[in-house]
């Protein structure tokens, strides 16, 4: 690019930048005026106070200083969590003993997740966290976070608490519920759908706060937890009771612990489930990654377990439409998009079990031996097209990563801008 080229660009550049700082002006403008309305202020009030904070903040902008808020994604939570550890604050998020002689209770009329969570963000979290009980709101005191930063806790215009980190080089500010502290604190897979679900499952228990959707959930819960520990102790008690079934799927186990794994890891809402049963999904090439396994053997050995009824493939249409509206508004052209199955998972107990070794028995009698035996034609030929149709599920188009962020973003409560 040319000089001259070059210098086109940069008033382009300072227009953006003024606009934005104008934006953010309005927006507290705008807030404030609300604010002061709703609290019945009258015009000439609301016109002085609104005259007080222009010039504040055209002087702020004029020397550079105005606030710009940063919203905290998973990239901004995890340089977080290492700045917590590295200045050795991690027992500033440990939980408050005097959460047990103090507890906190929820409304009757909180029956959902996401009931739960907006309610939960109005409570005041320094009755929660050890290392802020001392902490007065508005108090400017140093970042537990990032050293040199400002830190104060606050309550916005709609109850929420924050902790807020400002840095006073960059002038950027970090808003944190609790939440996102939880999540901070607990370190799994931070900006994932399994870290929002574990932050608040594990705010729930803490609290020992149990709820409608709570209660479906724990019982889903308890479901693969049982799974994963008969996975585990398969070559005693799969062995011993099911021995076909054992020499049929024990080179596969771990991928059957890992969708059992996945699966309780992303128990979405109840409205998102089919026939009482969480749905979750994800592609082969995810699957690749996380077990280390070519992709062409997860999917054969999906297929397998689908066979053997250890996991339920769900096609398209039965799909909640609640989940498959995300799903369908992101998808696009399959040699641009992943390839996503979702799946549910039965309890593995003597049923399903006994049943999984009837269906190995049959396969052999028709000379499927291996997983790689496995085919559309030869599972048709052994079980019929019906049944095939249930194991052999057209996979639903999508980008798998916008699929998650979608369904985050539909969890999680979205952070106002600080002023």
């Amino acid at each position: 690019m040319k000089q001259g080229d070059s210098n086109k660009l940069k008033p382009r550049i300072v227009d953006s930048k003024i606009k934005k700082e104008q934006f953010r002006k309005q927006q507290r403008i705008d807030r404030l005026k609300g604010k002061m309305e709703a609290e019945g202020a009258t015009g000439k009030e609301i016109r002085d106070a609104v005259f007080m904070l222009k010039q504040k903040e055209d002087k702020k902008i004029e020397s550079g200083t105005q606030t710009h808020y940063i919203k905290p994604g998973k990239k901004e939570k995890v340089l977080l969590r290492e700045g917590l550890l590295q200045n050795k604050n991690y027992e500033i998020l440990t939980t408050t003993s005097s959460i047990t002689e103090h507890p906190i209770s929820i409304p009757a009329r909180i029956s959902k997740h996401r009931e739960f969570m907006d309610y939960m963000q109005t409570i005041d979290f320094r009755l929660y966290f050890k290392g802020f009980q001392k902490w007065n709101i508005n108090e400017t005191r140093a970042c537990v976070f990032i050293e040199g930063n400002q830190a104060w806790i606050k309550q916005d215009g709609k109850g929420v608490y924050r902790y807020y980190s400002k840095d006073a080089v960059k002038h950027t500010v970090h808003g944190l519920n609790i939440f996102d502290l939880i999540e901070i604190r607990e370190g799994a897979e931070i900006g994932s759908i399994y870290s929002i679900n574990n932050a608040r499952r594990r705010l729930a228990s803490d609290l020992g706060i149990v709820y409608s959707e709570r209660q479906w959930e724990i019982l889903r819960e308890k479901k693969y937890e049982k799974n994963m520990d008969i996975i585990k102790r398969a070559d005693i008690e799969i062995q011993r009771d099911f021995p076909n079934l054992f020499g049929f799927i024990k080179s596969y186990l771990p991928l059957l612990e890992h969708l059992n794994d996945w699966g309780v890891k992303h128990i979405l809402e109840k409205e998102h489930s089919f026939k009482g049963e969480s749905i979750f999904f994800q592609s082969t090439t995810h699957m690749e990654k996380m077990v280390g396994k070519d992709q062409t053997i997860c999917s054969r050995a999906v297929n397998m377990f689908a066979v053997l009824g250890l996991i339920k493939k769900i096609r398209e249409e039965n799909v909640p439409s609640s989940l498959l509206g995300v799903a369908q508004a992101i998808r696009g052209k399959r040699n641009e998009f992943k390839l996503v199955n979702f799946y549910t998972v039965p309890a593995l107990n003597h049923q399903v079990l006994s049943e999984a070794e009837e269906r190995v028995k049959r396969l052999n009698e028709n000379g499927i031996t291996s997983m790689f035996r496995i085919s559309k034609k030869k599972i048709e030929q052994c079980f019929g097209e019906g049944f095939a149709k249930k194991v052999y599920v057209n996979p639903t188009s999508i980008r798998e990563q916008l699929l998650e962020k979608s369904i985050i973003e539909h969890l999680y409560y979205d952070v106002e801008p600080a002023d």
